[in-house]
């Protein structure tokens, strides 16, 4: 039996290190050069996993979400004082 996959063998917007001119997204999984887009989705993961991507991908989804609350709430409560 053989398996055939049309996945990406590498992830499209990996994060890189600070200063990386390749890089895609920073360490907060904000996109480069745009204000307010942020990606909550498996093309940030650096390794392929070999098993299933649901939980990795939860908890990535929940880790951007607490990134955005938190940009989001200094910039309220900057504006707020």
């Amino acid at each position: 039996m053989s398996v055939t996959t049309v996945a990406l063998p590498l992830p499209p917007c990996l994060d890189r290190a600070d200063g990386d001119p390749m890089a895609v997204l920073d360490s907060r999984l904000k996109v480069r050069g745009v204000e307010v887009l942020s990606v909550a989705d498996m093309s940030a993961v650096p390794d392929i996993n070999a098993g299933n991507t649901t939980a990795p991908a939860m908890m990535l989804g929940d880790r951007c979400a607490d990134f955005i609350i938190s940009r989001t709430s200094a910039a309220f409560f900057a504006s707020a004082s």
